[in-house]
């Protein structure tokens, strides 16, 4: 259940904000004896309980700290790491904060801005948004496309992020997300191809994916879904796998579970170079070699990425003159030296909706400035 209240009394000069976050268990997915029957690996047959598994969906936080231009990031399902791609070598980042027994990261991609984006498997897959400074996750919302198994994520060069895989291994399709609310759309191809695609990624006007059915690199078209072999790797790709694009100089890297080694792909033939051992096998993902930094959170007056419910007080303290615009520029959206109602408003739906918010929503409602009042009380005074 959501609860979402919000209580306001202009005549006592309050505001009170109360957000609680959904916790749902949802029952078990279809299947015999109504036990899930798919392996949210591999999506073949086979028992995998899903009673323990949580939906987590607190407000998506604004990044504390920008992801290193071009670096390499990967996941091993629970945790986030930096490689370096020259020897494979992980350097660990922080939890994603998933509970035991519950989601799994399935695949990560970054977009132009250098956030980190990442979709958990199962009947109950999430995206998620992913701090690259501490690797821990929030929730965007649910992809609701069906039975997710571990699979690629990737933007396309018009924007789009695309998915996979939905179904089954024996009719594997992929999706579009939106990336504000992570609700999923089937892009096909239907019913579905026999294939588990276990990495994506964009280079020039190509996707790029690993097949973990043929033990192939090969393309994705982006208009249909369906899948063409390139090559084989010479390597076995294994249950999970990561494939990235270096925004450098285009080299695809990639990991493979049934090795446990980064490798670097040649994109006309598949064939796979070792580089080195790695663990980590469940994602991969450059950031682009400019990053774009978010838009400020509307209302976050200590710049910790989300906005509590002191920083709300002192808002409604500034639009009451009680407080100087300094105390908090944040909720100033238009840097005019006054706070709105409406600025106030936003600040409160950044509480609830998390960081960030792009614009204010200008009621015409004006507050007042503590300089304002100061003046005024002094013309009143000299009166």
């Amino acid at each position: 259940m959501i609860s979402r209240t919000l209580w306001r009394n202009r005549f006592s000069h309050s505001l009170l904000v109360t957000a609680t976050y959904v916790s749902l268990v949802g029952g078990p997915m279809a299947g015999e004896n109504g036990l899930a029957q798919l392996d949210p690996e591999t999506g073949e047959p086979g028992y995998v309980p899903e009673a323990t598994i949580q939906l987590r969906t607190e407000p998506a936080a604004t990044p504390q700290q920008a992801a290193i231009a071009g670096g390499l990031y990967g996941t091993d399902g629970l945790r986030l790491f930096l490689l370096d791609k020259a020897t494979g070598a992980a350097t660990f980042i922080g939890n994603h904060g998933f509970p035991p027994g519950g989601f799994v990261m399935g695949a990560l991609t970054f977009d132009a801005t250098g956030t980190l984006y990442g979709i958990t498997t199962t009947s109950r897959a999430q995206l998620f948004v992913i701090d690259v400074s501490t690797g821990a996750s929030a929730s965007v919302g649910l992809l609701d496309v069906g039975f997710v198994f571990e699979g690629g994520l990737a933007f396309d060069n018009s924007g789009v992020l695309l998915g996979v895989n939905s179904g089954s291994a024996n009719q594997s399709r992929a999706f579009t997300i939106d990336t504000t609310t992570g609700a999923a759309t089937d892009l096909g191809p239907n019913p579905g191809e026999g294939r588990d695609l276990n990495g994506m990624t964009v280079l020039d006007d190509a996707i790029y994916a690993l097949d973990r059915v043929s033990n192939t690199l090969g393309n994705l078209d982006e208009t249909t879904g369906a899948y063409t072999q390139i090559g084989n790797p010479g390597v076995t790709i294994g249950d999970s796998g990561g494939l990235a694009a270096d925004p450098a100089d285009g080299a695809l890297y990639a990991t493979f579970d049934a090795v446990g080694g980064l490798y670097m792909l040649d994109e006309s033939t598949a064939a796979a170079s070792l580089i080195g051992t790695t663990s980590v096998t469940k994602g991969l993902a450059f950031a682009p070699l400019s990053i774009t930094p978010p838009p400020p959170c509307f209302g976050d007056c200590n710049a910790n990425g989300r906005v509590e419910v002191s920083e709300l007080v002192r808002g409604v303290n500034i639009v009451l003159g009680r407080l100087a615009v300094s105390e908090c520029s944040a909720v100033d959206g238009d840097s005019n030296g006054r706070v709105s109602v409406g600025e106030l408003v936003t600040a409160v739906n950044s509480a609830l909706d998390g960081c960030p918010v792009r614009r204010f929503e200008d009621t015409g409602l004006r507050g007042i400035d503590h300089q304002t009042e100061v003046r005024e009380r002094e013309e009143n005074r000299d009166d």
